[in-house]
């Protein structure tokens, strides 16, 4: 080999063993992905951001030790879970939400607050189904079968957003004489507040508005995430308390017996 041809080849070789070093160095400093999604955007709702939690009117609240209210939400584009309905597939938390399907119980001549009421009694007759195994329910099967917590949450979101836009399912705490995981409607009114809509009640309560932030109902509700059919949001814990179903979320009959009893002493 001629000194010429091995000049070559060397030259050759220390630009690929350069190349490899820095393509290894770049790999190696590329910085991890981050831990979270982008904070949200637009701004959250007042009460989300500072709710009034406490002063629970119990004789024994040592089992709410260690709960505290989320502090830091999350805007994601969409959020999909499996064991909703079966587990061979994903479901998106959007895709229960169908306005179209119950458009005709939407009350479109009558004022905006009256349709609300109306479309809160409809809800309120569907039947309350108990589940050993939990089994999500879009708005025409709830109509036809009955459902629990998030059923009803979804067919009355999926009916009042034939009206308006800002309304949400929300999961998370229902803190009664006990912590459980469960689903609610909040439905804001401009102007005057962000109301609680309890769709698993056996009756409507005597007092259709209760404002969450300002109102001792709303000391019972802790979200970890709310949605509707085109943004969603949620809290660091959100997806595993709320999605994964802990064991205290099964616990239907003692949650909806302790929902019933608040109702009945401040709703």
């Amino acid at each position: 080999m001629s000194k010429e041809t091995l000049l070559k080849s060397v030259v050759i070789g220390g630009v690929i063993l350069v190349s490899i070093l820095y393509l290894y160095r770049g790999v190696e400093a590329s910085p991890p992905p981050p831990p979270h999604p982008p904070p949200p955007n637009p701004p959250l709702p007042p009460w989300y951001e500072a709710p009034t939690y406490g002063n629970y009117p119990f004789p024994d609240t040592s089992y709410l030790q260690g709960i505290t209210p989320p502090q830091i939400w999350y805007q994601v584009s969409d959020l999909t879970a499996t064991n909703l309905r079966d587990s061979s597939q994903r479901y998106s938390l959007k895709s229960f939400l169908l306005p179209s399907e119950v458009s005709y119980l939407s009350y479109p001549s009558d004022p905006l607050e009256l349709a609300i009421i109306k479309m809160y009694q409809t809800t309120i007759a569907v039947p309350y189904v108990t589940e050993s195994i939990d089994f999500w329910r879009y708005p025409t099967e709830t109509l036809s079968q009955g459902g629990d917590c998030e059923d009803t949450s979804f067919l009355l979101a999926s009916i009042v957003l034939n009206r308006m836009s800002d309304v949400w399912v929300v999961g998370g705490f229902f803190l009664g004489d006990q912590i459980y995981v469960h689903a609610w409607v909040v439905i804001k009114l401009p102007g005057k507040g962000q109301f609680i809509f309890e769709t698993t009640l056996d009756s409507l309560p005597s007092n259709y508005w209760h404002e969450v932030h300002n109102d001792i109902i709303g000391q019972f509700y802790m979200p970890l995430v709310y949605w509707n059919n085109n943004r969603i949001y949620i809290t660091d814990q959100g997806y595993l308390i709320f999605l994964q179903n802990p064991q205290i979320s099964h616990q239907l009959s003692e949650k909806k017996e302790a929902i019933e009893e608040i109702w009945r002493k401040y709703g």
